[in-house]
């Protein structure tokens, strides 16, 4: 007898209602082959654990072995609705649909399985490019980053970070047109990224626009009032307009900000 199925039995013997316990003489018996008795101690498992996700997939698999095929059914959906990105489950589930004679319906849950090993892909090279960019960066290679950057959003539109950072490469490859549109499209899905504003200011009050940067800088304060670099910033352009008692009130208020928080640069 195993090693693991005497650890398991002896854990039964000591609480019989440890379901992990049950579970485990379970795996065991079926990797055995004995089927019946592997599928008594899912069963059991389930009683226990009703809302185990893991334990409606392993009795799921037990009675889709014995031909239980409506009863596999029922708990490997009910183990995806437990949870929904379950791959195994899912794949199972359009075996045991496809063996009834389901085919619509196991057509649609192997779908399922497909568009989750293409995110699991897709995420792996968004991984890369972002490791990537950032050795580029490291390495001063602005139009790698820029690329790099450039792919991270095509395949994730909604990476807010990859979005800011292709915005600041663009910026430091001085490409200010391309930068201001990135932190533009950025701003217009996430209204409240204090970044995005204190980045297009800093062009702006680049380019000689004051008073856009001040517009931008001031609504970076009032979305994030403890974000010291705005305050600096905010302080450049008001210096820049003529209002030099405003300024340094706002150069203060960012040296006592970036004081309390020695990871804050106060000039960007």
């Amino acid at each position: 007898m195993p090693q693991a199925l005497i650890e398991f039995r002896h854990a039964v013997q000591t609480d019989p209602r440890f379901g992990p316990a049950h579970q485990g003489i379970g795996i065991v018996l079926r990797r055995q082959g004995n089927v019946p008795g592997a599928l008594a101690e899912f069963k059991e498992t389930v009683r226990l654990m009703p809302q185990n996700p893991v334990a409606l997939y392993d009795l799921g698999l037990a009675q889709k072995d014995t031909g239980d095929l409506d009863g596999a059914i029922a708990n490997l959906r009910r183990a995806i609705e437990l949870q929904p990105d379950f791959e195994k489950a899912q794949y199972a589930l359009g075996i045991a649909l496809k063996q009834r004679g389901r085919t619509a319906e196991a057509a649609t849950e192997m779908g399922g399985v497909r568009k989750f090993h293409e995110s699991r892909l897709q995420a792996s090279q968004i991984k890369s490019l972002i490791l990537d960019a950032q050795a580029q960066q490291a390495s001063g290679n602005t139009e790698n980053v820029i690329s790099d950057y450039s792919k991270v959003v095509d395949l994730d539109p909604d990476n807010l970070d990859a979005r800011i950072l292709l915005g600041n490469a663009l910026a430091a490859a001085q490409q200010t047109e391309r930068a201001t549109q990135v932190y533009n499209d950025l701003i217009q899905r996430a209204p409240k990224f204090a970044e995005a504003y204190n980045n297009r200011g800093l062009l702006a009050l680049q380019t000689g626009n004051a008073k856009q940067a001040k517009v931008d800088f001031e609504q970076a304060i009032k979305i994030k009032p403890a974000y010291g670099p705005a305050h600096y910033n905010l302080g450049l352009a008001l210096e820049k307009m003529g209002d030099t008692t405003r300024a340094e009130e706002e150069f203060k208020t960012a040296r006592t900000l970036c004081s309390e928080s020695a990871k804050q640069a106060c000039s960007q």
